[in-house]
Parts: structure tokens; C-alpha cells; sequence
């Protein structure tokens, strides 16, 4: 029972704490209107991390406005602090926005990974240097190198 070939070292308990944390705090998964969403950042870039701009998204989008409630890629990471709902996503947000104001035709769904904003948040910001009041109240984001 207490084979030592069975035990595991330190560093592999803190991985599997971390990944079982984590796992219980990801937060509940629901859907909400793009609109409901507000960002927490005034600028971003105009292409994701990998180098596709952010047009491309939304003319998916544009063509397939149910697209966000398929593609798990799609979730965004929100903050709920008080009525709030405070994206981490911003770019994925804008696209969803855009795509919004060229399809009024159809409300625009998203999936949304909900977080509860607890006092850890503002610590962590403040460690950031990141700020979560955007100038705006978050109901606007400029898009670096496009016009507007």
C-alpha cells in the first residue's frame, strides 16, 4: 500500500492541485446577446494572436450569425462584477459587435464562460497595470490601425 514507486513528487501535486483548481473555478458557460457583454479595455489589435485579422471573424459572422453558440473556440472569458459582465476577450467581442451592427437583422448569441469578480480581481489588475474601467464604460474599443 505504501509503495514508494507509487508515490508522486512535489512538483507533480502542485500540477495536479493547480489543474483541479483551475477545473472548479472555470466558471458557468451560458449565452447572452453581444450587446450585454462590455469590454475592459479602450484598444486592440487588429488581428488575433495568430495573425488573422479581425475582418475575417466577422464576416463569418455576418454570414453565419449562430456560429458563436457552435464553435467552442468561440467563448469568452467575463467577469460578472455587480450587473456587469466584463470581458477578458476583447478582440472576440469586437468581432461579435461588428458583426452586430451589419446584421440588424438577427440578434447576435454568444457563449459566454461567467467568473464571479471577487476582491482577487482588483489585485490582480492592479498587479497588471490593467485597467477594467475603460474610458468608455466599456461600450466602445478602437481597433489599432483602423479608422474610427
Amino acid at each position: 500500500l505504501n509503495d514508494p514507486r507509487d508515490r508522486i513528487t512535489a512538483s507533480e501535486a502542485a500540477d495536479r492541485w493547480w489543474t483541479c483548481a483551475l477545473s472548479l473555478s472555470d466558471g458557468m458557460t451560458t449565452q447572452v446577446l453581444c450587446d450585454d457583454v462590455l469590454y475592459t479595455q479602450d484598444y486592440c489589435k487588429s488581428s488575433f494572436t495568430d495573425g488573422r485579422p479581425l475582418k475575417q471573424l466577422i464576416d463569418a459572422l455576418v454570414d453565419d450569425p449562430e456560429l458563436p453558440l457552435r464553435d467552442e473556440r468561440l467563448v469568452i472569458n467575463v467577469v460578472k462584477k455587480g450587473l456587469a459582465l466584463l470581458s477578458l476577450d476583447n478582440r472576440r467581442l469586437y468581432c461579435f459587435k461588428s458583426a452586430q451592427m451589419r446584421r440588424r437583422d438577427a440578434q447576435i448569441w454568444i457563449r459566454i464562460r461567467q467568473h464571479q469578480h471577487t476582491p482577487i480581481w482588483d489585485r490582480y489588475a492592479t498587479r497588471q497595470q490593467w485597467n477594467h474601467n475603460s474610458q468608455s464604460g466599456g461600450k466602445y474599443i478602437r481597433v489599432h490601425g483602423h479608422p474610427g
